[in-house]
């Protein structure tokens, strides 16, 4: 006796395999579930990609973007102070050589923010690590010339900061170009450097 596989078993035929059912030709019939697959169903045992989300270097990218952002908040408690020292009277500069308000103007835009106690800070100076860069600028350059603390009292010095002025703005080494490229106002015309250049060579005979 032979067996034979045929199509998709049903009720029917189950019951002719329990009884032993035999075709015409005594072959016993074994009808088996059908093992073909349609489009769909081999489709659906195709091996899926994993989630994007899923990933573990997207969830590396993630857990490193978050100690990032954790990190640069706990830097800004560490901002340097922004609070501007007291000008003391008559120390200023302007308190004793006032110049033309046209030279007084520039001076007050291309130089009094790094070079006095008068600095505007700006909202990005809050920002840390930028903070501490534009902070020790400044205190550089007070450290280098200080109009809030101009030495009346002292001729000799008084005129090397008079000298210092003319030179640095006549080579136009002053103001910095970074720091006028930010701030519009502090960008001197040759007119403004000619007639600033010689207001300080003036002052310093």
């Amino acid at each position: 006796m032979t067996w034979m596989i045929t199509g998709t078993m049903d009720h029917a035929v189950l019951v002719q395999i329990l009884q032993g059912a035999a075709d015409a030709r005594g072959n016993l019939v074994l009808p088996v579930k059908n093992t073909l697959r349609t489009p769909a169903a081999s489709r659906s045992l195709v091996k899926k990609p994993p989630s994007v989300y899923g990933c573990p270097m997207k969830k590396g990218f993630k857990a490193t973007g978050i100690i990032g952002a954790l990190a640069m908040i706990g830097l800004q408690f560490t901002s340097p102070s922004h609070q501007n020292p007291p000008v003391a009277a008559g120390h200023d500069l302007l308190a004793s050589n006032a110049p033309p308000a046209a030279i007084a103007a520039d001076l007050k835009n291309a130089c009094y923010d790094c070079h006095s106690y008068e600095t505007r800070w700006p909202w990005y100076s809050y920002i840390a690590p930028m903070s501490w860069s534009i902070s020790r600028d400044v205190n550089a350059a007070r450290a280098s010339l200080n109009f809030s603390e101009w030495p009346h009292d002292n001729a000799k010095r008084e005129r090397k900061r008079w000298e210092h002025i003319a030179d640095e703005v006549q080579s136009g080494d002053m103001p910095v170009a970074f720091y006028a490229r930010m701030h519009p106002d502090a960008r001197l015309t040759a007119q403004q450097r000619d007639a600033l250049t010689k207001w300080a060579s003036a002052a310093g005979k």
